[in-house]
This record gives structure tokens, C-alpha cells and sequence, in this order.
């Protein structure tokens, strides 16, 4: 709802302001450069997949870090479907399997931060009022 009389001259400045925010965040960002073709991909996929708007030029390094561990963790569970257990391989073998835990660890990380996980956009009093309503019993609905 809008005011009643002239603008004054400080709202006819921020008016064309708040446009150009606007039209600025409704972009998707494009990778940079310097990420490898696995991590620019994975990049796209994450960006496609949140609304428009979502990731702003500070979360940038967060979501390259993202990508670099999601890309690596990749790399070393197919490293590890190709290892077998048994012998000398054995160490080599729990080398990898600390490696991915710590990549999983980090995109983790990484997910949670970005607000990516379900986890980070729970909202808990939401959801025990959403619980509560569905095994709320009326009184007029019981049968006596």
C-alpha cells in the first residue's frame, strides 16, 4: 500500500535502485573460469536446482569449495570400487576411505552452510505445530 501525497526526493533516488537489485537477483551465476569442466558442471547442477537469486557473490567461495570436495569425493569412490580389501591393498584401501570421509565431511559442511541440506532449512517450531495438528484429537470427532 502506498503513501498518501508526493514522493520526496530520497524515494524517487531508491526506486530505480531497488529495480536493478531486482533484475540482478533473478540471474544465475555462472562458473568461473578457473574451476575444472567436473567442478563447473557440478556447479551448474547446484545452481539450477535452488531459485534464481539464491546464491549471492559472497557465498561464491563456499560454493566453489563445495564443488571442489563433491568432485573429489567422487574421484576417490571410484578409487575405492576399484580397491579391493584384502593384502597389501588394505592400507591403501583405509588411506581412501579416511580421504572420503573427510571430503564427505566438508561437502557436508559445505551443503549445510550454503542452505542446501533439509537439515538447514528445518524449522523446528514449524514442524512440531505441523505434528501437533495432525495427532490432535477433537473432542467432537471422538465416539463415546
Amino acid at each position: 500500500m502506498e503513501t498518501r501525497g508526493r514522493k520526496s526526493e530520497s524515494e524517487r533516488e531508491i526506486a530505480p535502485l531497488v529495480a536493478s537489485l531486482a533484475a540482478v537477483s533473478e540471474t544465475r551465476p555462472e562458473p568461473p573460469a578457473y574451476l575444472r569442466e567436473a567442478e563447473a558442471a557440478e556447479w551448474r547442477t547446484v545452481v539450477g536446482r535452488m531459485p534464481a537469486g539464491w546464491f549471492r557473490a559472497e557465498n561464491f567461495g563456499l560454493l566453489e569449495a563445495l564443488c571442489g570436495h563433491v568432485c573429489r569425493l567422487r574421484q576417490i569412490n571410484a578409487e575405492l570400487a576399484e580397491q579391493s580389501i584384502e593384502g597389501e591393498d588394505f592400507e591403501r584401501y583405509n588411506r581412501l576411505s579416511i580421504a572420503a570421509e573427510r571430503e564427505s565431511r566438508a561437502a557436508a559442511m559445505c551443503a549445510t552452510k550454503l542452505r542446501l541440506t533439509l537439515q538447514s532449512q528445518y524449522d523446528e517450531k514449524a514442524a512440531h505445530r505441523s505434528a501437533s495438528r495432525q495427532n490432535f484429537e477433537r473432542p467432537w470427532n471422538t465416539k463415546q
